[in-house]
């Protein structure tokens, strides 16, 4: 849920250009909001169902589950949200009730950045993006949107206790979705950024560019529809890899982890 919305200062909402999605899963841009968050999905869900399946249904009947690895990554990103936030500048907050007001306020700060060569960045309590794709019920907060040229670019950032050699299949789902977001609202970025960092005190970095084809904005499409069918009941197929299952926070009470049948 969106805590805290904001627009920048100087550039209210109502004076914007009016935006229109692509299609209309939910039928009226007037739809409340917070009844959207409730029957949509989280792009993060999404790429947790590539991670595992059943990840989505034990999220859905045991709730979020704090690890010293989730908030030692959370704490991270806020800093780095805060330092970009302070270069982005002032900003005022601004009321969302509807989904349109959602989309305007991204729009908005999309557009001011883009004049002005900034940086978006989403924090826990200031959020200047809200990744809407009406049509296929997703939703979601990036942690950066580069637009300091002439498109916006999503920039994910991941901690990680080791640098891969190529970027994972969810991470590369959840930029490609935040991308589609931005299409929605009439942009046109041809790629997003996922940068690994590692937790370590060199903070080491490893940067990829996930190129947005019609191939994988079509398989975030079909993934989106598997966790809404494994929302609605349908059973998940779990992952056959232990060591996910090791590094998982639901692996205690998991009854499809493999390993209890090791």
């Amino acid at each position: 849920m969106v805590e805290a919305t904001h627009v920048t200062r100087g550039s209210p909402i109502s004076t914007r250009k009016r935006v229109t999605p692509k299609g209309a899963k939910f039928s009226s841009k007037r739809v409340l909001f917070r009844e959207y968050l409730k029957h949509s999905i989280p792009v993060s869900l999404l790429a947790e169902s590539v991670y595992c399946e059943a990840k989505v249904s034990n999220k859905l009947q045991l709730g979020e589950m704090e690890t010293p690895v989730l908030l030692e990554g959370r704490l991270l990103h806020e800093r780095d949200a805060k330092k970009a936030l302070r270069k982005f500048g002032p900003t005022k907050k601004a009321e969302v009730v509807t989904v349109e007001d959602a989309m305007l306020l991204s729009y908005a700060n999309v557009m001011f950045a883009l004049k002005k060569r900034k940086v978006i960045a989403n924090s826990e309590k200031k959020t200047l993006f809200i990744s809407v794709i009406p049509r296929h019920g997703i939703h979601g907060a990036p942690d950066f949107i580069d637009c300091k040229g002439k498109q916006p670019i999503i920039v994910e950032s991941k901690n990680t206790q080791r640098l891969p050699s190529s970027p994972w299949l969810d991470n590369q789902i959840q930029v490609a979705a935040y991308s589609m977001s931005l299409e929605v609202l009439g942009f046109t970025p041809s790629y997003a950024i996922l940068e690994y960092v590692t937790r370590d005190q060199a903070r080491t970095k490893r940067t990829f560019q996930i190129p947005l084809t019609t191939d994988i904005k079509k398989q975030t499409i079909d993934i989106a529809r598997n966790v809404l069918a494994i929302l609605q009941g349908k059973d998940p197929h779990p992952t056959t890899n232990t060591n996910k299952c090791l590094a998982c926070e639901y692996v205690s009470q998991c009854r499809w982890t493999p390993l209890r049948r090791t």
